[in-house]
This record gives structure tokens, sequence and C-alpha cells, in this order.
């Protein structure tokens, strides 16, 4: 029962921030308020874009495993045959996509942050969320993910 109540636990503390995740801030939109406060070149705006470009078709693949795999999930737990051994299995699944993602996403910042100067990565380490046009952990919502 006790693994029950973590598994229960994780999974919708997991869905609560999904949810924030995929409902970003109105406004201006966070890449050129960033792109504005490090005074990025129009060399450094056109290698962003084309990295997040890239990198969309792998993180949307990611994401969708992590969705089906939350929605498996779901399913088993409100399942009362759904034994605890298959449970587990599936929050094993379920962690495994979500490192997946990460790992993308993380790819992803250290080529946007390579195309960075010492003197831009400083200047955004002091900015804050609120500074960056805070979004949540989406794929932009990295320290210079936008």
């Amino acid at each position: 029962m006790k693994s029950l109540s973590l598994v229960l636990l994780c999974l919708a503390s997991s869905q609560a921030l999904a949810f924030g995740k995929m409902h970003p801030m109105k406004g201006e939109r966070p890449f050129e308020k960033v792109s504005a406060e490090l005074n990025l070149s129009e060399e450094q705006k056109e290698k962003f874009k084309t990295i997040r470009k890239e990198s969309r078709d792998n993180i949307q693949k990611h994401r969708s495993s992590l969705k089906e795999t939350r929605e498996a999930l779901n399913a088993a737990l409100l399942n009362k045959g759904s034994s605890e051994q298959e449970l587990v299995q599936l929050n094993e699944k379920l962690a495994q996509a979500k490192m997946e993602l990460m790992r993308e996403q993380f790819a992803k910042l250290m080529k946007l942050r390579a195309i960075l100067s010492p003197e831009q990565i400083q200047k955004l380490s002091t900015m804050g969320p609120k500074g960056r046009g805070k979004r949540g952990a989406n794929d932009e919502g990295s320290p210079i993910g936008g």
C-alpha cells in the first residue's frame, strides 16, 4: 500500500507540473525578450533559431512518449486488476521517459550555450525566471532554451 501511495503521489505531482509546463504565460515572447536583454547578434539569433528547429522534432517525440507512458500508468492505476509489479514497471518506464526528455533538452541547452559569449552567459544567469519570461520546463523553459 505504501508503494501505491508513492506512485499516486508521483503521478499527481508529474501531472500538475505537466499542466503548468504546457500553458506558457501570455505577453512578450521569451526569445525576443532574452535576445534583446543579451544583445544577441543577428548571427547568434539565427543559430538559436536553427538549434531550436533542429531539436524540436526529437523533443516532441520524447514528449509524446512521456504522455503515452503517463496515460498507460493512469489507466493501470485505475484498473483494480493491475498488479503492483505492473504498476512499478510502468512507473519505471515513466521515469525513463522523463529522463530521456531531460537529456534531449539538456543537449539543446548545451548547443545554445555554446553560441553565447562569457558575458552573455553571466548576464543570463542574473536575469532569473522573471527576466526570461517565465515559461515552465518545457523545451523553451530552460535558461537559454527560449
